[in-house]
């Protein structure tokens, strides 16, 4: 039997992992989120270093005005082609 990808468990938290990764790289790069990263929280558990810092992500005001206006965002790539038009429909 040829292996089914859609019952691939492996295979599709990959793919979608990828994807998650390329949207956040693409609202960055159209400079709709922003994402920081606060300071590490490190614990002792068990004789082990624990550090653990969860990033912060949100809107820029370009995004926020977008919303507002409920004007269409363009996603645009490096070499200046556009790949989406998100439209805000009210």
């Amino acid at each position: 039997y040829p292996k089914n990808n859609i019952l691939d468990r492996k295979n599709i938290d990959i793919q979608v992992e990828k994807i998650f990764e390329e949207s956040l790289d693409l609202l960055i790069s159209n400079k709709l989120i922003n994402i920081e990263y606060p300071k590490l929280d490190v614990e002792i558990i068990d004789k082990q270093v624990i550090a653990k810092s969860d990033p912060l992500i949100y809107l820029t005001d370009k995004a926020k005005i977008h919303i507002q206006s409920e004007e269409s965002i363009k996603f645009i790539n490096a070499k200046g082609e556009t790949l989406y038009i998100l439209d805000f429909l009210p």
